[in-house]
Parts: C-alpha cells; sequence; structure tokens
C-alpha cells in the first residue's frame, strides 16, 4: 500500500517526513501534498493507492477532494437535466468540476 501524503517539519528546516509527526525532533509537521485514491469497487476517496476496505487497486482522482452537499448536488442534476439522479449516492468534487458518484 502506498501512500502519497508528504509532509515537512519546520523545526528541522524542512525536513520532508511520511508522517505527521517529525522523526527527528517528535514535533508536529506541516502537509505540503498529498494525492487522493478512489476505489471503484466501494465507491470511495481513499488515500491509499489499494483500498484497506476490500483490497482493490485504486485510480489516483486528485490531490485535494470535497464532498459535494445535498444544494450543490441539486443544481449539478438540473444543470444535466437528471433532478434527483444522485439523491440516494455521495457525490465528490476533485477541482476544476471534476466531480465523482460514489
Amino acid at each position: 500500500m502506498i501512500s502519497v501524503q508528504k509532509y515537512k517539519c519546520n523545526n528541522c528546516d524542512g525536513l520532508e517526513c511520511e508522517t505527521s509527526i517529525c522523526p527527528n525532533c517528535g514535533n508536529r509537521t506541516e502537509l505540503i501534498g498529498t494525492e487522493i485514491f478512489y476505489c471503484e469497487k466501494c465507491k470511495c476517496p481513499v488515500f491509499f493507492d489499494t483500498c484497506s476496505a476490500c483490497g482493490s487497486k485504486c485510480k489516483k482522482i486528485s490531490t485535494d477532494i470535497r464532498p459535494v452537499f445535498a444544494k450543490e448536488r441539486l443544481l449539478i442534476e438540473v444543470l444535466l437535466g437528471k433532478p434527483f439522479e444522485f439523491a440516494n449516492h455521495s457525490v465528490w468534487c476533485g477541482g476544476a468540476n471534476n466531480y465523482r458518484e460514489g
């Protein structure tokens, strides 16, 4: 399983780390980058290239992803001419008008 989250420690001259705790000084680090993957089988975003729930290989979809809430989802459905098409599904926005149904 590969997680693509990158951190840096401001106390250790910007030392790049793989965790939110610096291995040198033990202080909290700052998140500088991440990649988000998507499990087609479970229909959910994950931080790893392999889904921890089902073991499927996941596809990289974005570096940032946010949930689409009901009013925005309804607006998207109306614009697509499919009102309530996604009412019983989760919808995620990966930026730049990149939407994914879960």
